[in-house]
């Protein structure tokens, strides 16, 4: 038997394609990063001048590095929140989601901004823990009845 073209596209297995992208997973896709722009503006803008860099130079930049491992930690969960709304998930859920993800946001500018820094660690562990408990939890959370 001969390997033609139209063998191999008749033998070949189905490809898995990932979920459909619908009209609401835009909407929270749009939701998450409009709302993390926002509250990184809005953390920006409501910093009051912090200790400046001059006035402890070792600390400022230990609050710097602080700041940026933040930063990095609310990447990685806007990255796992932008691929859990692609899949179906209920408007409890997904709101705690954002909510957690542009928490952490404004939380790590205030610290970066050396402004509200005690505020900033509180928000930002409010968010990281929101987020992690909504994961925990949220297959019990869809299987609860309406009204619970």
């Amino acid at each position: 038997m001969s390997m033609t073209a139209e063998n191999l596209r008749t033998e070949r297995a189905p490809v898995e394609t990932g979920p459909i992208v619908g009209r609401r997973t835009l909407m929270l896709r749009s939701a998450l990063g409009v709302g993390v722009l926002l509250a990184v503006a809005a953390a920006s803008w409501h910093a009051q001048v912090g200790p400046s860099l001059q006035a402890d130079p070792k600390l400022g930049h230990l609050l710097r590095g602080i700041a940026l491992i933040k930063a990095a930690l609310t990447v990685l969960a806007l990255g796992l929140v932008y691929w859990r709304v692609s899949r179906p998930i209920s408007t409890r859920v997904a709101a705690a989601y954002l909510g957690g993800v542009w928490f952490m946001a404004g939380a790590s500018m205030w610290v970066w901004e050396l402004a509200h820094v005690g505020w900033g660690a509180v928000l930002f562990h409010a968010g990281e823990l929101t987020i992690l408990l909504v994961a925990w939890r949220e297959h019990q959370a869809d299987l609860a009845p309406v009204g619970h």
